[in-house]
């Protein structure tokens, strides 16, 4: 992997600051079937698929990709790239990442804790030479874990790259790529900064659409600030793609609310893929869920299993005010409590984990105070957690708990899936990764409120008592999950994207011919 950043030589990727060389792809071994530059001058594109092997570079824009990632955005975008370098893909990524000395929120610095970039064993040699990777870091006093309005999104730009000495290597990406693509908002934002090409195909890839979900972390600033830079975003861009049907009606309702035609532009749906990393742990381990105990945190590493083989309940998202994480303590746990207070020691196997990055400091502290007061036994698990660490706790878990009302996709779902483990799912029908799921055999729908509804009522107790106690249905839920996660892979997602690529270029290139004539 050919790496650039600013003073920072990145924890296990060779970074090449001092012997500048052209784009890696140049030197892939099958360069000389690339497209002539008078052939792509002819074709105005420049885009070249050949069916079974595809021959493209893609100049990916997103504000979180390996370093130090800190929610799904970070997991999609790397599967992303990694499906495409797997269909013969060049990439470049551009991203943000902390500062070395950047404080990641939950103690020590984000840079040495947990980056986890695509290289070498997981990628061949030859795939890892068609990836550079472009980061800008933060300033110390810049805000991560955030990608809300406080993030540092304001000067994540062309502009900002050419300042930090990194110019020339973005430049030349964004030249000779063929197609570019921007992640959220913020990406379409730093997009919009580079020096205009018309004639490359613009996709906008949505990971979540403000509107349909309420606004992180931010009572400031109202929805419409939000709707007016997924406008922009929506005008740019040749093809739109959202992760949930949730999303694609709110990105329509924007294109209209903006007085595009609708029937001119369409939001296509492509949900997320199972990570590799996860996919390759569940596939392997199917019938020894005691492999991947070594794994363990430390803090877990002592469970006896041998009555119950998946005593855990986990709930594992970021802990900020849209994720609902208060709901887990004030609710599920309160309910939790309440039964072993009326039956004794019946239920004294199972064992609550909270696991999740804190992007929101102030409401992870007040999240984690309530679950210590109100069930003591719980986990509180505050490290980052490799996909290996993830996956043993995922196949010892019983039911996973999502507490989200809105999530664009949840991937943890699909992970927890993948392990055998169930999740307990917002019946709002407002969580993307319930249309993989597809039946409600394959997950446990819940009446979710919001975190101070509701907490700890005789109604919702009864229901999670039931729920919690019917180990033998949960883990059938939880094989029939794991069916459908392990369904829809890394390639098949490329391929799909690939064909949207495709599809955009095309009605781009004929668009072009149109108005010539």
């Amino acid at each position: 992997v050919i790496t650039s950043g600013s003073n920072v030589n990145p924890i296990g990727v060779a970074a090449h600051r001092n012997k500048r060389r052209k784009p890696p792809y140049r030197d892939a071994p099958f360069n000389s079937l690339l497209p002539s530059r008078h052939e792509a001058t002819e074709r105005k594109l420049g885009l070249t698929l050949l069916r079974g092997e595809s021959i493209m570079h893609v100049f990916l824009i997103t504000y979180e990709f390996t370093y130090s990632p800190f929610s799904g955005n970070g997991i999609l975008a790397r599967s992303i790239v990694k499906s495409l370098l797997l269909l013969g893909c060049h990439l470049t990524v551009v991203c943000r990442r902390p500062s070395l000395m950047h404080s990641d929120g939950d103690g020590g610095t984000a840079e040495e804790q947990h980056n986890n970039h695509l290289e070498i064993p997981e990628l061949t040699d030859e795939q890892a030479k068609r990836l550079e990777l472009i980061s800008l870091p933060l300033s110390k006093n810049q805000s991560w874990k955030r990608l809300d309005r406080g993030s540092a999104w304001e000067d994540f730009t062309y502009e900002s790259f050419v300042s930090s000495e990194l110019g020339e290597d973005v430049t030349m990406a964004f030249d000779n790529a063929d197609v570019t693509m921007a992640i959220d908002w913020t990406g379409a934002h730093a997009w919009r900064s580079f020096p205009s090409d018309s004639q490359k195909p613009f996709l906008y890839l949505n990971f979540r659409v403000y509107k349909s979900g309420g606004i992180e972390n931010d009572s400031s600033t109202s929805s419409s600030w939000y709707d007016d830079m997924e406008k922009k975003a929506l005008a740019d861009a040749d093809g739109i793609v959202a992760l949930s049907t949730a999303d694609q009606q709110s990105l329509l309702n924007l294109l209209d609310d903006d007085g595009q035609q609708r029937k001119q532009r369409s939001v296509d749906i492509l949900w997320p893929p199972l990570r590799g990393e996860v996919a390759d742990l569940a596939t392997t381990t199917t019938t020894a869920p005691q492999d991947l105990d070594k794994y363990l945190p430390s803090v877990l590493q002592n469970v006896d299993f041998s009555t119950h083989p998946r005593r855990f309940i986990t709930c594992i998202v970021r802990l900020s005010p849209e994720k609902n994480a208060m709901w887990f303590a004030n609710t599920f746990l309160e309910a939790l409590r309440t039964m072993e207070q009326a039956d004794d020691d019946e239920d004294e196997w199972m064992i609550p984990v909270l696991a999740g990055a804190a992007s929101d400091k102030e409401y992870a502290a007040q999240v984690r105070d309530s679950v210590r007061t109100i069930y003591p036994r719980t986990i509180l698990l505050e490290e980052f957690l490799s996909p290996k660490a993830l996956a043993a706790i995922l196949s010892r878990t019983i039911l996973n708990v999502h507490p989200c009302r809105y999530d664009a996709y949840g991937m943890t779902i699909l992970e927890a899936a993948a392990m055998g483990a169930p999740s307990l799912i917002s019946s709002s029908g407002n969580v993307g990764a319930t249309a993989l799921l597809g039946e409600e055999s394959c997950y446990v729908p819940f009446a979710i409120t919001t975190d101070n509804d509701n907490n700890g009522t005789t109604t919702s107790v009864a229901q999670i008592r039931e729920i919690v106690r019917d180990t033998t249905k949960l883990e059938q839920i939880g094989q029939n999950a794991k069916e459908k996660a392990l369904s829809w892979n890394e390639t098949a997602y490329g391929k799909r994207l690939l064909g949207l690529i495709e599809d955009v270029a095309e009605t781009k290139r004929n668009g072009e011919m149109s108005a010539e004539l």
